[in-house]
C-alpha cells in the first residue's frame, strides 16, 4: 500500500494548507473522532493539492528535504516504538528526534506557503462555496 502524502487544503477546520503524511489516515480520523455533523463538510474540503498546481522554487526544495528527514525519523520511531520494554530510553530519544523533525516539516511548509499566493491556489482548488473565512471552515 502506498502513503498519500503532500500538500492538502482543509486537513484541519483551522488551517488553509498543511503538511499531509497520510491522506487515508486522515479520512480515517475524520470518521472516527469528528462529530457527525462536520463531517460532510470536512470531507468534501479536504484534498492534496495537485503537485503540478504548486510552485518549484527554492522553499519548495527545502520543504521535500525536510519531508524526507521527518519521514526517516518517523521509521525510526516506530521502530523503537515495537522495543519499547526493551529500550525506553531509545524510544524517548527517537520519539524526540521525530517531533523535532514534524516542526522543522510545518516550519518549511509555512515558509513555502509565504513563498507564492496560497490565497489565489486555494481559490483554483476549492469549491467556490467554501466556506474558509481566514480562521476556519466552521465560521
Amino acid at each position: 500500500m502506498t502513503t498519500k502524502t503532500g500538500l492538502a487544503v482543509h486537513l484541519h477546520h483551522n488551517w488553509l494548507f498543511e503538511w499531509c503524511y497520510d491522506y487515508d489516515e486522515r479520512i480515517r480520523a475524520i470518521k472516527a473522532t469528528k462529530p457527525a455533523s462536520e463531517q460532510p463538510l470536512r470531507l468534501a474540503l479536504f484534498q492534496l493539492v495537485a503537485e503540478g498546481l504548486l510552485p518549484h522554487n527554492e522553499q519548495w526544495l527545502a520543504l521535500q528535504k525536510a519531508v524526507v528527514d521527518y519521514a526517516k525519523a518517523l521509521t525510526i520511531f516506530k521502530e523503537t516504538r515495537d522495543t519499547y520494554k526493551k529500550a525506553p530510553a531509545a524510544y524517548v530519544r527517537e520519539r524526540d528526534v521525530a517531533e523535532e523533525m514534524w516542526a522543522a516539516l510545518s516550519l518549511a511548509t509555512v515558509v513555502y506557503l509565504e513563498s507564492f499566493d496560497a490565497d489565489a491556489l486555494h481559490r483554483q482548488i476549492c469549491q467556490p462555496d467554501c466556506p474558509w473565512d481566514g480562521h476556519t471552515i466552521f465560521p
